[in-house]
């Protein structure tokens, strides 16, 4: 199964995955935070606050890559998906690579999409409170689209949470 954690930035996707990963869980990180850090590891221009239709490509690409490595036996725990691609890009203003409508339907088995957290400022994403609100709502649209019911996961303790998921699977 392929079980995506998504949400807005900073609601606390990679703490979920982290502890689901520590109970031994097959879990997928997130491609943009491997970009942006390698990106800005090489001085490169890959960023969204450079160019954020190469950076949509390149989380596209990346993730299509990580995904065509999983199996049908295991289950996965994904820190975002492709769908997601179509909520930034409807965020940004800009055209969605062809490829997420050709592949996001019905490709995911289940969905969980955590309430976003109190504002933090994230350093690597630059996005205000504002921002962090408008791409929940942008995130949740682009899921619906696909046709996904997607499982709203509160506000709570970060072990709670993985409680509430692992008792949704």
């Amino acid at each position: 199964m392929k079980i995506v954690i998504t949400g807005t930035t900073c609601a606390g996707k990679s703490t979920t995955l982290d502890l689901l990963a520590k109970r031994g869980f097959e879990v997928v990180p997130e491609s943009a935070l491997e970009i942006i850090n390698e990106q800005n590891a090489i001085g490169g221009d890959i960023l969204p606050t450079k160019n954020v239709k190469k950076f949509q490509e390149a989380i596209l690409d990346r993730q299509l890559e990580k995904e065509s490595e999983l199996t049908d036996e295991k289950n996965y725990f994904l820190d975002r998906s492709i769908v997601d691609q179509f909520g930034y890009c409807n965020f940004f203003k800009i055209d969605c690579p062809q490829k997420v409508f050709d592949l996001a339907k019905e490709r995911y088995d289940k969905v969980f999409l955590l309430e976003p957290l109190d504002f933090i400022d994230n350093r690597f994403e630059h996005e205000s409170r504002e921002d962090q609100l408008n791409i929940d709502i942008e995130i949740r649209k682009a899921y619906e689209h696909f046709g996904y019911e997607y499982i709203l996961v509160p506000l709570d303790k970060p072990e709670k949470r993985v409680e509430f998921v692992l008792n949704n699977i």
